[in-house]
């Protein structure tokens, strides 16, 4: 953020800009500050806000993940309680955030999708986009969260291990891959092949 302001000098009135640091949010009380001061909110993804700001979804998507970017049909298929457990974050009603979960089983919840804008990451904005998820799962009883990642993603990475997710191997990572009807792609997770680049966060 920057402030111009006009002082004297001498006989001549000369422009001072002061610069000063883009607040970065991380804990709960400073992600709600920043969350007011930028004129951020939070809202549930219900079916009237997923058409009409499918294709702000879409431009967000494909910057986030060019080279596996989710089209209109991905955000509108249909997945158990999806509508309920979906958000937005709006600000000055364009789109800046999205995460996009639904539940298996009878008290799991994956998030399917969680970006932020670049433009408007390190502002807390991920954090309280979580938080509020985390609150509408307690809300429906839901016991256990669970998403998927890459190796290459580390800034992403750090982020979930520093809101209480952990990866998860072994035995409990086949489970997963039951429940979620995909063990004939084991292959492709870390924690059970050492070529496997998807990793599997358990919270």
């Amino acid at each position: 953020m920057t402030l111009r302001i006009r002082a004297p000098c001498h006989s001549d009135l000369r422009t001072l800009s002061l610069s000063f640091p883009r607040p970065k949010c991380r804990t709960g009380s400073e992600a709600e500050w920043c969350m007011k001061m930028l004129g951020v909110t939070i809202r549930r993804l219900d079916r009237k806000r997923l058409g009409r700001y499918l294709p702000d979804l879409c431009l967000i998507d494909g910057k986030a993940f060019p080279n596996n970017a989710w089209h209109e049909e991905n955000f509108s298929c249909g997945r158990p309680k999806k509508l309920e457990l979906s958000l937005i974050v709006l600000h000055r009603r364009r789109t800046v955030g999205y995460l996009i979960a639904s539940r298996y089983g009878r008290a799991r919840a994956h998030i399917h999708r969680f970006v932020v804008a670049h433009n408007f990451r390190r502002r807390g904005i991920g954090t309280r986009l979580l938080r509020r998820f985390e609150e509408k799962c307690s809300e429906m009883r839901i016991a256990e969260i669970t998403l998927e990642s890459t190796r290459s993603r580390y800034g992403a990475n750090r982020f979930y291990d520093r809101m209480g997710f952990l990866q998860i191997s072994g035995s409990k990572l086949v489970m997963y891959l039951t429940r979620r009807g995909k063990r004939s792609l084991r292959r492709r997770y870390s924690g059970l092949f050492p070529s496997g680049h998807v990793v599997v966060y358990s919270k």
